[in-house]
């Protein structure tokens, strides 16, 4: 991009970080073991479940999987398949025939040899699984099979005012009636925000799990080799990648907002507002926070809500408020813990004489303070009898004080909680 400065111009390198969209394969990084995991699935016409946090680049991976190049790069050959990629946030609300019907036209659009059934089965009201099983039988006739990459699948798993719970048991019926067709040539391959087996349909003894026909994998935060690639596409971010961390972790959509705007300052030679970039990237990232929380159990919300609170305890210098008794709560409840340490939220340590947690992103830690600060009594009280169920009265009288405390004191500790959230501090 050439940008006018007086009579002379100035070429700026176009910014190397991807933000608002999925990356593309000469873009992404990493992921290289569960890549050749979902290939390998779909080479034995398996089924996979990818889940992972708001951030960790879950449509992105998915997407991957509809490039050539990814299969030749795995020994796979893609003119074999035919690969469908399904987004269910464009088809909310949803509904059951508009998503067989998306398919359906999708493939349409796109393998002209089906086109003539297609056009057949598109003259019926309603599409229906039973019109996907009659395109699995004229694929294997061609030796081919079918691929079904469908991204954001708990969509599917919610209820809405044309979608009941009972439509819920029949689609995930259906899905495993298609994934175990007697073609045996289709594989399915879903992400969704959480394991399918916490969002989706409760199990009854008199039926086996609708979702035992997957293998399930977390997409996990990036690990430390990988942020470095990331963060080496640019040597002006040298000496930043600390301060990138603290904000970021491991996240990947966390990481590349922050390495775009910081990018963005330091090649124009501004210097950089730290305040300013803070805000910018709390602005651009507020959506990923929001759905974090929102995604949550109540006992998740409470487990961070305490964890904020005590470690904002310790930043205090003189103890204002005494909670006590945290690291009992903490292990009783390692299952919710382990959760949120799955979706990088939070980061486990082991010591050899306890375990403790902290805040994978420290702009998370901010807005999980600030949850509180702006919360109500009205809030509080909805949510003492979840405090009652991880801690005794008397831990719960000291959780209601702290909080207190904190709306009382939103002034004098206003500079403490936006250094919890700065990106130097």
């Amino acid at each position: 991009m050439i940008f006018p400065i007086g009579s002379k111009k100035m070429i700026m390198p176009s910014n190397p970080f991807t933000i608002g969209q999925r990356v593309t394969p000469e873009n992404f990084i990493g992921r290289k073991t569960l890549i050749r995991r979902a290939l390998d699935q779909i080479g034995i016409r398996g089924s996979l479940a990818v889940w992972g946090g708001p951030g960790m680049g879950k449509s992105s991976f998915l997407k991957l999987l509809t490039y050539p190049i990814i299969w030749e790069q795995c020994g796979r050959d893609y003119n074999q398949a035919v690969v469908v990629f399904i987004d269910c946030q464009s088809l909310e609300p949803f509904k059951i025939p508009d998503f067989w019907r998306n398919i359906l036209v999708t493939i349409k659009n796109n393998f002209s040899f089906l086109q003539t059934s297609i056009d057949t089965l598109s003259e019926k009201p309603e599409a229906t699984v039973n019109d996907l099983l009659i395109i699995l039988r004229l694929l294997k006739e061609q030796g081919k099979f079918l691929v079904l990459l469908i991204d954001n699948y708990d969509v599917t798993l919610r209820p809405n005012s044309q979608y009941t719970k009972a439509d819920i048991d029949t689609f995930v019926s259906q899905c495993r009636t298609l994934a175990q067709s007697e073609e045996q040539n289709i594989s399915i391959v879903v992400t969704s925000s959480r394991r399918l087996s916490q969002i989706g349909p409760e199990l009854t003894p008199d039926k086996s799990p609708w979702y035992n026909g997957y293998l399930f994998e977390n997409l996990k935060p990036f690990t430390n080799q990988e942020v470095n690639l990331l963060l080496d596409r640019s040597e002006s971010l040298l000496g930043w990648k600390q301060a990138i961390r603290k904000i970021a972790d491991g996240n990947p959509a966390l990481l590349q907002n922050a390495c775009f705007l910081l990018y963005e300052e330091l090649v124009s030679g501004n210097n950089l507002n730290e305040k300013k970039f803070i805000q910018e990237f709390q602005t651009n990232t507020l959506h990923l926070f929001q759905a974090t929380w929102q995604l949550s159990t109540e006992t998740e919300q409470n487990l961070l809500m305490f964890l904020a609170l005590s470690q904002l305890e310790g930043k205090l210098g003189r103890s204002r408020y005494a909670l006590g008794g945290i690291e009992a709560i903490f292990s009783q409840k390692e299952i919710e813990l382990n959760n949120l340490v799955e979706r990088g939220i939070l980061k486990k340590v082991e010591g050899e004489e306890n375990t403790t947690y902290s805040f994978c992103s420290s702009i998370m830690e901010w807005w999980v303070i600030k949850q509180i600060e702006n919360s109500q009594e009205e809030e509080l009280k909805k949510r003492q009898r979840g405090f009652l169920n991880l801690m005794s009265r008397q831990q719960t009288t000291r959780v209601n004080t702290a909080i207190r405390w904190l709306w009382q004191n939103k002034d004098k500790i206003a500079s403490i909680i936006e250094q919890v959230g700065g990106l130097l501090s």
